[in-house]
């Protein structure tokens, strides 16, 4: 499960650099993205490709949360790596992103993992430990003090680590004020 922040954003990689101007963050860009509360996560989450994490590629990765925090680390290669990179700073084992992709993603229709974050965040939904992206928080929380962000639950973190789990036996399902809704089945939008 993980937890949301109340009037949470879900853009696409449309950013604005510090003169206020809009640019596009990642291109191609098939993702839509949150942030998620990071004291609000428990569960266990698998990755359904590779990791090229700082040179290893880590295969078959396996995280456990347990209220934000990730307290079991498996993986079939490169666990190690895993664990040493969430040991970077007291949050970088926290979740700070969720993203959703479609079927219909050009990069995802290629059907290669490039073992490039960049391209393989663009194949299918992901999730990502480590900094939270602000612009996912609610408008009023689009801040860089990080003590405002930390009591809205928006994770801060020297890193940002993002590993795919999306994918055609993945359903990702939302629960809000009025119950449950699919939003991803079968590697397909659900509305």
């Amino acid at each position: 499960m993980i937890a949301f922040m109340r009037g949470m954003q879900t853009p696409a990689a449309r950013l604005e650099d510090v003169k206020g101007r809009p640019f596009q963050a990642n291109l191609p860009t098939e993702e839509v993205f949150t942030t998620p509360d990071y004291r609000r996560v428990d569960g266990t989450v698998r990755a359904t490709r590779p990791l090229s994490l700082d040179g290893p590629v880590i295969r078959d990765l396996e995280l456990t949360f347990a209220d934000g925090v990730v307290t079991g680390v498996r993986a079939s290669a490169g666990a190690d790596v895993v664990r040493a990179h969430q040991a970077t700073d007291a949050r970088a084992a926290r979740l700070g992103e969720l993203a959703l992709v479609d079927h219909s993603s050009r990069v995802g229709e290629s059907g290669i993992t490039y073992l490039e974050t960049l391209l393989d965040e663009n194949a299918t939904c992901h999730l990502a430990w480590g900094a939270g992206l602000p612009p996912g928080a609610p408008a009023h929380l689009r801040t860089d003090d990080p003590a405002r962000l930390d009591a809205a639950g928006v994770n801060t973190s020297r890193v940002h680590v993002d590993f795919m789990v999306g994918g055609p036996d993945v359903t990702v399902t939302g629960l809000g004020p009025g119950g449950k809704v699919v939003l991803l089945r079968n590697d397909a939008w659900e509305f």
